[in-house]
């Protein structure tokens, strides 16, 4: 016979076995296992700006204890790193027009000025640069016979997937053109990368030792060679017992350019991000 008790307790016992692990024993009292590990998690940073989702699983090494989670040593990650930013250093891009600009941003610009001469001579030659990217920009045919800024307009005009911010820029940009200031054109092309974010996807994969209850670490053996700093991880269980903090530190080695840094990532953070930028770039997702 049905006892609706008893019918509801399974139920919900069987719930929260998925949620939090398999149950210890079954009684009037159930105690549910924590978890050693985590078969899968997804953790933000504190501004909603990051999300890692990640599933864990025994080595090979650790294989013959993966039936126990508390005899497992070692543990494979692989995870999906989904970001945005903006870059710090527009410069790369070119998107800085005058000469003082682009100084602040990169100080070897003027690595060779010896003197207030050399100052103006490099600021005139730098003014007349911009000025020659504009004009072929604005005037230089192509193959087609058509400038870069007409095939542009002409395209946007009709590609019913612009949206309005990018097709008025794009006005904007062919006025610059029409009046020939060459230095506007090339400030209005910088302004479209100061206005855009770069979608960030990487994938990434961690084998972390255990190093006590409910924390896993993860530490390089040699730096990176780019940037001269060795990255460390650590996977801990929060209190509750169900949910993991992801925290990457980033520990600079001789001849590095960086300062220690620490990154955290958790459930307590936002989870979803508001843009700060008008557009969105892929170039920074990468192929697995």
């Amino acid at each position: 016979m049905w006892n609706k008790s008893r019918g509801l307790l399974v139920v919900v016992a069987a719930l929260a076995s998925s949620l939090f692990g398999a149950p210890t024993s079954w009684g009037e009292q159930t105690a549910w296992k924590v978890p050693s590990f985590p078969e899968f998690f997804r953790v933000y940073s504190e501004d909603g700006r990051e999300s890692l989702t990640g599933n864990c699983a025994p080595t090979a090494d650790d294989l013959l204890n993966a039936t126990d989670q508390d005899k497992v040593t070692t543990i494979r990650c692989k995870i999906v790193l989904v970001g945005f930013r903006r870059d710090a250093n527009a410069f790369q891009y070119g998107s800085e027009v005058t000469f003082d600009e682009a100084a602040k941003l990169n100080s070897a610009i003027l690595r060779d000025v010896k003197d207030a001469a050399g100052l103006k001579e490099k600021r005139d030659n730098w003014t007349k640069d911009q000025q020659i990217i504009g004009r072929n920009f604005c005037t230089l045919p192509g193959q087609d016979g058509k400038t870069e800024i007409n095939r542009m307009a002409e395209r946007y005009a009709r590609d019913s997937a612009v949206g309005p911010k990018r097709k008025r820029w794009v006005e904007e940009l062919r006025a610059a053109c029409s009046e020939k200031d060459y230095i506007a054109v090339r400030r209005k092309q910088g302004e479209l990368e100061k206005r855009t974010c770069e979608l960030s996807v990487d994938y990434i994969e961690i084998e972390f030792r255990r190093v006590g209850e409910g924390q896993w670490l993860f530490q390089q053996e040699r730096p990176d060679s780019s940037s001269n700093t060795v990255r460390m991880y650590e996977l801990t269980r929060d209190r509750n017992g169900f949910s993991w903090t992801v925290a990457q530190t980033r520990v600079p080695t001789k001849g590095s350019e960086e300062i220690l840094s620490r990154s955290v990532w958790n459930t307590e953070g936002l989870k979803a991000y508001e843009l700060s930028c008008d557009f969105v770039s892929y170039e920074q997702v990468h192929a697995r």
